[in-house]
């Protein structure tokens, strides 16, 4: 009776087994997907397979870009001088269009000295058309996009960076950094003024998780005291809990294929060391063989006849 049981106990197990073997295997294939993408530098999670990064000195015959508006110009400084109120640091935007191939890579000055009014937008948390270089410290997000024509064989190219003042030493974020809150190169091509503000507003936030800026709100400018100092940027790993938390899922990984594994192997070992199933007990020989020999059929048990008293027949 009790291997039934058995049986079920071990279509159980071997249940068990294999899901864990599986979720292993699954959280594999996330960490490596995980430490593909999400590195430093990492542009091949912000490209996609109808977008190229683009190239200094190459000629981009697209249509030209559009800029802001007014309104969302005025719209985009309002919210980052928020930001400057919260951090005490001025943000900007600077959206380029790249199709004229005004960026010469034989150039010795820095390329964006060489643009004109005409080739990009740019706006600060002190006012549209204001650049933050205007400000003592700032942080700027420049993105450049550019066009290629409908017979080109080459996709529309985009660069996303970001600069900062000279005297600052902040750790600044990678365009890698912007694809994983969803901020891609084909953003930029299909909705260049929208994505360039998106980029802007996810700026001091990007800027918060490396680091470089405190979690709290900047001191007042009006306010004469002095600031507390504020921790050195290099006594902490930029994304540490991202790693952490790599560490702990790679572990509960081999964990879960070295359970399963073992486990699958077990279950195998006890599945070939068992023998064939033997049939239920109680029956009789197969039809149409005998008692073996040397054995009595069993007695039938006589007929039942009735106990009460025998009557002579009727005359």
């Amino acid at each position: 009776m009790s291997t039934g049981n058995n049986g079920t106990n071990d279509n159980k197990t071997g249940k068990t087994l294999g899901l864990l073997a599986f979720f292993g295997i699954a959280g594999l294939v996330l960490t490596l997907i995980v430490l593909g993408t999400g590195g430093k530098g990492g542009s091949a999670s912000f490209y996609g397979e109808e977008s190229s990064s683009y190239i200094q000195g190459r000629t981009y015959s697209g249509a030209p870009l559009g800029g802001f508006t007014e309104a969302e110009s005025r719209q985009l400084s309002e919210e980052l001088a928020e930001e400057e109120q919260r951090y005490g640091v001025c943000f900007g935007w600077k959206l380029i269009d790249g199709s004229d191939d005004y960026l010469s890579s034989s150039s010795d000055s820095s390329p964006y000295e060489e643009l004109s009014e005409s080739d990009y937008d740019q706006g600060s948390s002190r006012g549209p058309n204001t650049p933050a270089s205007t400000c003592e410290e700032w942080v700027e997000l420049r993105a450049t996009v550019a066009y290629t024509s409908a017979t080109s064989e080459q996709w529309s190219a985009v660069e996303l960076e970001v600069a900062q003042d000279p005297d600052s030493d902040m750790d600044l974020p990678y365009d890698s950094d912007f694809a994983e809150l969803g901020i891609t190169a084909e953003r930029f091509i299909e909705a260049p003024v929208d994505t360039t503000g998106q980029a802007a507003i996810a700026l001091p936030l990007l800027l918060t998780q490396e680091g470089s800026l405190p979690a709290r709100s900047a001191e007042s400018r009006t306010e004469t005291r002095a600031a507390e100092p504020l921790p050195s940027a290099d006594t902490g790993m930029p994304g540490l809990w991202r790693w952490v938390w790599l560490v702990m899922l790679g572990l509960v990984t081999v964990l879960g294929l070295v359970l399963g594994t073992v486990g699958l192997v077990r279950q195998r070992g006890r599945n070939d060391s068992d023998g064939p199933p033997s049939g239920p007990p109680g029956q009789g020989p197969p039809p149409g063989q005998g008692p073996p020999s040397g054995q009595q059929p069993p007695q039938q048990p006589p007929p039942n006849q009735s106990s009460g008293p025998q009557w002579p027949p009727q005359q």
